[in-house]
């Protein structure tokens, strides 16, 4: 480079690039490695993130009926987290009653916050309606 100018500006971009940490270089997940939990009685949402931290390795929410009790659980299994922290179930469920198991359409939203785990299900299918969860971190239950 002739311009002494220009040689500044970009020594200076290179110096405070490499003074960044890499955490603040690469979007990472929010979320933390073990077990999330709402306990509350009409929602009951539990949640395990695997060890990569990529994904749920399970997902658990009630399925309220139209009187707004439990009428069964659902569960979806291995449900990627995105980089920013989120996940996103669109499609066919599993519920499980007491006495059953049937498929049904759900909308599952979810983000990870500090120490928390806040979203909502929303039906698409038949029997259960909405729920909106926040649910707390318990810890890594797998030592």
């Amino acid at each position: 480079m002739r311009n002494p100018a220009r040689l500044a500006v970009a020594l200076g971009l290179l110096g405070a690039a490499a003074a960044l940490p890499a955490p603040a270089l690469a979007a990472t997940s929010k979320a933390k490695l073990g077990y999330y939990a709402d306990n509350a009685t009409n929602r009951n949402m539990t949640l395990n993130v695997a060890r990569n931290l990529k994904k749920l390795s399970v997902f658990q929410v009630a399925c309220l009926n139209s009187a707004g009790r439990q009428g069964g659980v659902i569960v979806a299994r291995n449900v990627p987290i995105s980089d920013r922290g989120t996940f996103r179930i669109d499609g066919n469920v599993s519920v499980t009653t007491g006495s059953s198991r049937f498929t049904t359409k759900m909308l599952i939203t979810g983000a990870f916050q500090a120490n928390r785990v806040v979203g909502s299900s929303v039906a698409r299918g038949r029997t259960c309606g909405t729920v909106r969860f926040n649910g707390r971190y318990y810890g890594n239950a797998q030592g």
